[in-house]
């Protein structure tokens, strides 16, 4: 996976874990027996080479329209405000939409903007300053090159607390808060990130049931972090057609184990996902028709084991694990694109039922 610098607390290589947000999604991935590792790009190279099949997913990102006809949306990993940070004798304050007609305003390359402000961007109504990276955006600020910077307030006091010419009594923020947004993973718009999201959105319910999340929160932020809510509920479509609703509680061996709202415990194989999304969770919640087909290159448990044609022709590797007795799971880097990646595997996902002479899998 790939991720971005100087969006403190939650992701930098300098922080323990690499930030709050990526030590949340490690933890995640370790639940369904996934390790992680993480190259460190700029923001927008990262998001163009994930938005391409580069790279497995990229975190956290924000949502808008631009990204979301582009990219699939995980669960949330953590949600912020965003607001106007301003020197103290900033001539306006501003307290809606309309005070920030006329302003120069930074936000780092590759950051998504409020949409009020990016309706006035879009409009030339405001100037947005495209700095490197946040601490350009204070730096600029501190030289009155920008009459504010958008940020959320857990990054921006951590940019005025270690920016030598600012102090909390020389900045201020406004007390509008532009945008509440919420940080996902994100992949690009095929049906294997669909799976992915799907495998993670579960492992993240297990770990904001069992307590581990608050604690990593905690840690990070103190009382005031936001917690699990332990009634959260979450909606998985199956590729049968069926729905259950219900809290992921544990994983085993390709197997979700979910408390039913209804009373029971399901076991659900994870290869039988389509969606799994935390109820009421905003924009996204299975409104995302691109993960609505069953994933390709599953194979009808009724069918005959065959091996899919694009998979034996494409001279990909192969990588296949035991999912339960007499199932196995095998994923082939071809996704339809002519070429091998030796590090990370990606593309098609596979299902064969092991017969007792086995299964010849492409070398």
């Amino acid at each position: 996976m790939v991720n971005g610098n100087d969006y403190r607390p939650f992701a930098d290589e300098t922080l323990s874990e690499g930030g709050m947000a990526t030590e949340i999604v490690t933890r995640a991935f370790a639940i369904i027996d996934e390790s992680v590792t993480y190259d460190w790009l700029p923001w927008d190279e990262g998001y163009g080479l994930t938005r391409v099949g580069e790279y497995t997913a990229t975190l956290p990102y924000f949502y808008n329209e631009i990204r979301g006809a582009e990219m699939v949306y995980s669960d949330s990993i953590y949600t912020v405000i965003e607001r106007i940070f301003l020197r103290a004798d900033a001539p306006v304050i501003p307290e809606g939409q309309s005070d920030a007609q006329g302003m120069t305003l930074c936000s780092p390359v590759g950051y998504a903007a409020p949409d009020p402000l990016e309706e006035l961007f879009n409009t030339g109504r405001a100037i947005r300053e495209n700095a490197v990276d946040m601490t350009r955006c204070f730096d600029l600020l501190a030289l009155r090159l920008v009459d504010g910077v958008l940020a959320n307030p857990l990054q921006g006091w951590d940019q005025v607390d270690r920016h030598p010419d600012l102090n909390r009594f020389s900045v201020v923020t406004s007390p509008w808060n532009t945008q509440i947004n919420t940080q996902s993973l994100i992949g690009a718009e095929n049906q294997s990130s669909c799976y992915l999201m799907a495998r993670f959105n579960g492992a993240m319910a297990i770990l904001r049931q069992s307590g581990d999340y608050d604690e990593i929160v905690r840690r990070w932020l103190g009382e005031i972090g936001e917690t699990a809510d332990p009634e959260e509920v979450y909606r998985i479509e199956l590729r049968d057609g069926s729905v259950i609703r219900g809290r992921p509680q544990s994983y085993q061996r390709g197997v979700f184990v979910v408390e039913s709202v209804d009373g029971g415990t399901e076991l659900i194989p994870e290869t039988e996902l389509v969606i799994l999304r935390r109820e009421g969770f905003p924009r996204f919640d299975s409104e995302d028709l691109q993960c609505k087909n069953p994933i390709p290159g599953l194979v009808d448990p009724d069918e005959p084991p065959t091996i899919s044609p694009d998979l034996a022709l494409s001279g990909a590797p192969v990588l296949a694990r035991t999912v339960m007795p007499s199932l196995i799971e095998a994923y082939a880097d071809f996704g339809g694109r002519d070429r091998t990646v030796t590090d990370t595997i990606t593309g098609d996902i596979a299902l064969f039922e092991i017969s007792d002479a086995g299964v010849n899998f492409p070398a």
